[in-house]
């Protein structure tokens, strides 16, 4: 990829040469701060709250702080200085700023601060899917290594030696490093076409997020549960397609890179579909966790008990209306009341079959011991509890499976 610098390298000069029809002006740029600053703001604040959330469900669940809460919490320290960077880069040059309105002497800001996210981007990511990974390890596979518990650990070590191999591949870029973001250095050699291997990481990358969405759907969907049961649970674990959404985003954002040679236009953009990325990949951990923190808030009684006044209130009103104005009609015998979406009875929890060796039950016991999603039903079929992971020996086994 040409470079776009121009020949006399003026410090003072343009950082490209202007394309036909355009003039370069300093005084004036186009650049977009607000976008910048809402985006990651917006995605730091949902990556906290769902590490916090998840946290605090941990310990309502009196479950020990293990390996997946803390690869968890060390992408979020890793996401934490992305966002620095990325909010840098939107502070200046700012979104959509053209590089041949931007001086060629603070091209070297430009390109340390997309080394640095590019140092810090892969790491978060890596232990933000380990995380997930490794929870779900827990929840969906079995002690005789189904084919649930191969295909995770394919996806834990692959992305362990992909993520690493592409760490390395922009450590080790230009020999010496300086020559990565100093235009202005004399000698040394790069031998690593960074767009390009950036730009099929990125494919890469968007496959690995797919499999991560498919594979808990795939188990959940051969359980024998109903339809209506299937697709509740299923909709805990479909947060991931945003994720992927995401990833195909910061893809196409990467192709224009491979020969366009303007950096400060395509770079931060690419900064801000990667940082939407990774701070949907936190609510994968944390969303399904907020039921439960919910519940145990002292005050969520009292605003469930003040809107269902409201709804009854409100049901009574429109029953004297209609009373009013329609004819009276004989009494509808009564009849059983509906099964809300998370509910399991105890007929269905000692007739669920099993699924790749792990049976229904103990996977959707393992999903309500984890989210608490699962108690609310309200009839009283519902409330009887489900065997715990170690009652089918999975206490001991599902902390050694990594």
């Amino acid at each position: 990829m040409d470079s776009g610098f121009p020949a006399d390298m003026n410090p003072d000069g343009p950082a490209m040469v202007p394309p036909p029809g355009e003039v370069s002006n300093f005084d004036s740029p186009d650049g977009n701060h607000t976008l910048g600053f809402a985006i990651i703001i917006t995605g730091s604040v949902i990556a906290t709250l769902s590490v916090v959330v998840r946290l605090i469900s941990r310990a309502l669940t009196k479950r020990w702080f293990g390996l997946a809460d803390a690869f968890l919490v060390c992408a979020l320290g890793l996401y934490g200085g992305f966002q620095y960077v990325i909010w840098h880069a939107s502070a200046y040059p700012g979104i959509g700023y053209h590089q041949w309105n931007f001086p060629l002497h603070d091209m070297n800001y430009v390109l340390y601060n997309v080394h640095l996210g590019a140092l810090l981007y892969g790491p978060a990511m890596m232990c933000l899917k380990l995380s997930i990974l490794i929870d779900w390890l827990h929840i969906f596979a079995s002690p005789s290594r189904n084919f649930m518990f191969w295909s995770i650990h394919a996806l834990i070590w692959s992305n362990v030696i992909f993520y690493t191999v592409g760490e390395f591949a922009e450590i080790f870029q230009c020999i010496p490093s300086q020559k990565i973001w100093d235009i202005f250095y004399e000698g040394g050699y790069c031998k690593v076409d960074i767009a390009a291997h950036n730009a099929s990481a990125a494919i890469v990358n968007l496959i690995s997020d797919l499999a991560i969405l498919a594979l808990p759907n795939w188990a959940i969907w051969r359980m024998n549960v109903s339809f209506h049961r299937k697709l509740g649970v299923s909709l805990l674990f479909t947060v991931g397609l945003l994720c992927c959404i995401m990833g195909a985003l910061r893809l196409i954002s990467l192709v224009p890179l491979i020969d366009s040679p303007d950096l400060t236009y395509w770079m931060p953009i690419l900064g801000l579909y990667s940082s939407a990325e990774i701070g949907i990949g936190f609510m994968i951990m944390g969303l399904p966790a907020m039921p439960k923190v919910v519940k145990s808030l002292p005050f969520s009684e009292s605003v469930v008990s003040l809107i269902r006044s409201f709804g009854e209130s409100g049901a009574r009103w429109s029953k004297k209306a209609n009373d009013a104005i329609r004819a009276p009609t004989l009494p509808r015998p009564l009849t059983r009341k509906r099964r809300g979406m998370w509910t399991i009875t105890e007929l269905q929890e000692t007739e669920l079959g099993k699924t790749q060796g792990v049976t229904s039950t103990t996977m959707l016991s393992s999903i309500r011991g984890d989210y608490d999603v699962l108690d609310a039903g309200s009839d009283r079929a519902s409330q009887a509890p489900l065997p715990s992971i170690a009652e089918h020996g999975r206490g001991k086994d599902a902390d050694n499976m990594v």
